[in-house]
């Protein structure tokens, strides 16, 4: 008998939540393994062959389990790409093109490992923070304006200004329950520093083991909050999904899709849009070119909605 046949044999008749949740979890591991093997050699032609910049996403850590993986491993995982949202800084302009500060706004120069670390609070929280993270997480880098609803309104003008650059062909759609996104709104402001965040689930993120997809709505945000009681992480809003749907555009491939392989979308449980009537969440719509930030209603959150975990730090001035 195979380890899977056993595992399989392992799990209780009377508990067939626990086989939905384990079908999802391979069903998608398979779907993300196997276009990442075949895919490989034809990306570095492509890229060789592409006129866009590419910043290079971490690719997803997935033959390892995290619980196996050492305190100096989990940071360096999480911090080792730092280059990637600073170069991205480069790619919506926030900076030079060389990396160094426009006139007035603070400088990225010192973004480092060691910077980073103390940003989120040191080494034992950060990797505290890691070990709850259950898939391969990422930092993003996104500018701060002192007003996190400027700082979203920063990150979808700077995705929409880049688009044709990117997999984006037409501008974000953000429903009203964000806010307007006035392009004016920047105008003037300096860029006062860069807000750290470690994200969990880079790319096409599998459903969490405290996450049955199965169930409805209610019960799987009730699971949700329970798992967070009590730890550093908190859930995704739509800052900290603006950030990483920018990083990872300007990477040229989304962080969640509708009309690709694996189908996933986010939801924003922890974003003060979020009722008893509403779940705000983000993907990118394949089929209209755009990342959309949007809402649903309970009913309809189905077995592609995943969680993301997130750990925030200080802002870097």
């Amino acid at each position: 008998m195979s380890d899977l046949e056993q595992h399989v044999a392992a799990l209780e008749v009377a508990d067939p939540q626990q086989l939905v949740l384990l079908c999802d979890r391979l069903a998608a591991l398979v779907q993300r393994a196997r276009p990442a093997v075949e895919g490989a050699l034809s990306d570095i032609a492509q890229e060789s062959a592409s006129q866009a910049p590419r910043v290079i996403v971490p690719a997803p850590a997935i033959l390892r389990p995290r619980a196996e993986m050492k305190a100096a491993e989990k940071i360096e995982m999480g911090l080792g790409n730092y280059a990637s949202p600073c170069k991205a800084a480069a790619f919506f302009d926030w900076v030079n093109p060389d990396g160094t500060a426009r006139k007035g706004d603070a400088d990225l120069a010192s973004v480092n490992v060691d910077s980073l670390i103390q940003a989120f609070g040191g080494s034992e929280k950060l990797t505290a923070a890691l070990q709850c993270m259950e898939q391969e997480p990422g930092l993003t880098l996104g500018p701060d304006y002192g007003d996190p609803q400027l700082n979203f309104i920063a990150m979808i003008l700077a995705m929409n200004r880049t688009k044709g650059r990117t997999p984006q062909k037409n501008d974000a759609y953000v429903n009203p329950v964000f806010g307007s996104v006035d392009p004016e709104a920047l105008e003037g402001k300096p860029i006062l520093g860069y807000r750290p965040a470690m994200i969990d689930g880079m790319r096409n993120p599998l459903p969490y083991s405290h996450d049955n997809s199965g169930l409805p709505w209610a019960k799987r945000l009730a699971a949700r909050q329970r798992f967070l009681a009590g730890r550093t992480i908190i859930g995704t809003d739509r800052l900290s999904y603006a950030d990483l749907a920018g990083l990872s555009l300007a990477g040229q491939e989304p962080a969640d899709s509708v009309g690709l392989s694996p189908w996933t979308y986010t939801v924003f449980d922890a974003d003060n849009a979020l009722s008893s009537s509403l779940v705000p969440r983000g993907v990118f719509d394949v089929a209209c070119g755009r990342p959309d930030f949007d809402v649903s209603v309970p009913e309809d959150v189905l077995r592609d909605a995943r969680f993301r975990s997130v750990l925030r730090g200080n802002v870097l001035r």
